[in-house]
Order: C-alpha cells, then sequence, then structure tokens
C-alpha cells in the first residue's frame, strides 16, 4: 500500500551486499543526535503519477513520562479525498517502545502495526503486535483483529544479536549506531517479521548511482537504498529510498513498482 512509503529506510531482506563499492570520501557520525529528535513531528505529503497528496502522514519520537529512559515513537500515514474513498479511510499507524543502552543507542520492547479502514459499525481493525524480551531472548507474535489479540507464537532471538523494529532501527540509523555514512557502505541488522527472524540491509548511495528515476533527490546529503518488505508495503519486489537533508531530517523518500500503482513519493511538508 501506498501509504508504506513513510517506512522510510527500512524493508526486511537481503539482497543489497555485492551491489555496491564502497566509495572513500566525508563520512556522517550521525545523522541527527536523539536529543534532536524528540518531540519533533515529521509530516509529509505522498503522491503517485500524476495525483499529488492522495495521502499525508506524520512520524514522531517522543519520552515516556512515566518510564524514564523509555520513548515511544508513532508512525501514522491516512488517504486523503477520492484516494480515502477509494481505500475506505484507510490508516496505517505503527508504534514502537523502546528503551535507551548506556551506549545511547534504542532497543526495541514492544511495536504494534494496524490498518484500520471504514468507520462505525463498519470499522475493519487488522494488526501485529510483537514484544521483545531480551531477558528470555525470545520475541512474541500476536495477531490483531478488531482489537482482539490472538495467541502468542515464540521465536527465539539469534545468539548475541538484538533485533530491532524497523523504527527502532531508523532511529539507531540516523544516530550513527550502525556506522558511518560513507557513500558505497551497506548496513545489515536483525529484525522480525510474521514469519520469524530477518534481516534489514541499507546501502548509502555513492553519486554514479544516483540516476533516473533518482533525480527526485537533491545533490547532496544521503541517500538510502533498501529492499522492500513485500509484507509491509505489497510492492512488486521494488526497492526504497529515503533522501536525507544535509541537517539529517528524511526530506523525500520513494518506493518503487507498488502493486497497482507504480512508484509512490513522499515529501516533507
Amino acid at each position: 500500500m501506498l501509504l508504506g512509503l513513510l517506512l522510510l529506510v527500512i524493508g526486511v531482506s537481503g539482497g543489497l551486499a555485492d551491489e555496491l563499492p564502497a566509495e572513500k570520501g566525508s563520512t556522517h557520525q550521525a545523522l541527527r543526535p536523539l536529543e534532536d529528535l524528540l518531540n519533533e513531528t515529521l509530516s509529509y505529503n505522498l503522491s503517485f503519477l500524476w495525483f499529488y497528496s492522495v495521502a499525508e502522514g506524520s512520524l514522531v519520537l517522543e519520552p515516556q513520562s512515566d518510564e524514564p529512559g523509555r520513548f515511544e515513537a508513532i508512525l501514522e500515514a491516512r488517504t486523503l479525498g477520492v484516494a480515502a474513498w477509494l481505500t475506505n479511510n484507510r490508516i496505517q499507524r505503527y508504534v514502537s517502545t523502546m528503551e535507551r543502552l548506556e551506549d545511547g543507542s534504542l532497543r526495541s520492547l514492544v511495536f504494534e502495526s494496524r490498518i484500520i479502514k471504514g468507520e462505525g459499525k463498519e470499522i475493519s481493525d487488522r494488526g501485529n503486535r510483537y514484544i521483545f524480551d531480551h531477558e528470555t531472548h525470545q520475541v512474541t507474535h500476536h495477531k490483531i483483529r478488531q482489537g482482539v489479540v490472538g495467541e502468542p507464537r515464540l521465536f527465539p532471538m539469534e545468539s548475541n544479536e538484538v533485533p530491532s523494529d524497523f523504527l527502532t532501527a531508523f532511529f539507531n540509523f540516523q544516530g550513527g549506531y550502525y556506522g558511518s555514512f560513507i557513500p558505497g557502505s551497506l548496513f545489515s541488522f536483525p529484525t522480525f517479521s510474521r514469519k520469524g527472524p530477518a534481516q534489514i540491509d541499507v546501502a548509502i548511495l555513492p553519486l554514479n548511482k544516483r540516476r533516473g528515476d533518482l533525480d527526485f533527490f537533491p545533490e547532496g546529503g544521503v541517500l538510502a537504498k533498501v529492499k522492500v518488505d513485500q509484507e509491509l508495503f505489497d510492492t512488486g519486489g521494488g526497492f526504497a529510498y529515503v533522501w536525507f537533508d544535509e541537517s539529517g531530517r528524511p526530506v523525500k523518500g520513494m518506493v518503487e513498482s507498488v502493486i497497482g500503482i507504480g512508484d509512490v513519493r513522499g515529501t516533507l511538508k
């Protein structure tokens, strides 16, 4: 679905490891420190083909007042106008609860995704919840249907790995906790989907790879490329791209080959 564009740099799968050679050049220790991200709401317009503002989305990271050292990230997008009518007023909401570790990075505790359509008695509410238990090294998955939480499914965490949901991984990525942002560099880190353990791979594109349809993105800044998770995006196997400006804000994004639509683009308001 086109709302998945606002998932930004995260797609669950592999496939980038042999694609790009490392390019020497300037580095970014952090796109933006965590303190700069707190309580800031980023709002986006989404478009495809010749339709502009078919949906809007927002992303915010907030501290939990009752739990020091814990944070909640909320990513929400909803269709507008004719698109809302065609999609039955579709809303996608992703909420991640995370805690800060001694090194400053974030660790996933609970992640929930919901797709809500319709109104009143005709409302449809479907989703998934993942609970990360770092003491027992297990992830518990629940399906959610009409607000009812289903039976748990347990998955073991891989040894010596700390898996993240995509929102936690996104903020760690921005914070530079996965490495420096050298054009051509690759980042890999573990996550979970409904099928169990999965891998997130992100590539930082060098300038000579930013051609063709990527003219949508300005020069400079940092352009990240990921393999899109079809479970989240309903795509035909395309890639997702996100461009961070010089201040580290995710200003533009694009998802290729969304089924029935084509490329979907988003821009920070």
